[in-house]
């Protein structure tokens, strides 16, 4: 008698070798990645200033960016065979990159921009504030930070 054993497809990578399981599966994890990062790229360079999207709204747009990136990059990439939850995957991390960047923008209007708290706009002025206020502290330095980028993306 015989025996039929199934064997799982060989995949090759970019360099022509073999791939195992395991390099397979981190093939999924960086399409979902460069996925989720593409699409939040291509969302907020199609708005010049990102601020007249709704947050409703640039949710659905990421994920049609998402989908279409997975589509790309499963067409040119070896990984495992479960696309559906590798578009899955990619859609949920799409997501959660334009809501940090909606929250962030709230915190930013919230600690850098408010001159009921701060009195002053300037960057001296802020600068000077965060350092003297014991609550803020720890965020002196990001917020500063994602203040000249704020105001770069303006420019």
């Amino acid at each position: 008698t015989t025996r039929s054993v199934d064997v799982p497809p060989t995949r090759y990578g970019s360099d022509n070798k073999v791939l195992s399981p395991k390099d397979a599966y981190l093939n999924s994890e960086l399409i979902v990645v460069g996925a989720a990062y593409t699409a939040d790229r291509k969302l907020k360079q199609s708005y010049t200033e990102i601020k007249k999207l709704d947050k409703a709204k640039a949710r659905e747009e990421i994920l049609i960016y998402a989908e279409e990136e997975v589509e790309r990059l499963f067409a040119t990439n070896v990984t495992h065979s479960n696309k559906e939850d590798v578009l899955q995957r990619a859609k949920r991390a799409a997501r959660f990159l334009i809501d940090e960047y909606f929250d962030m923008e709230d915190k930013i209007d919230e600690y850098c921009i408010s001159p009921t708290r701060y009195g002053s706009d300037s960057e001296k002025s802020l600068s000077n504030n965060l350092e003297n206020s014991d609550n803020d502290k720890t965020i002196n330095i990001d917020l500063l930070k994602l203040k000249r980028l704020k105001d770069d993306s303006k420019s």
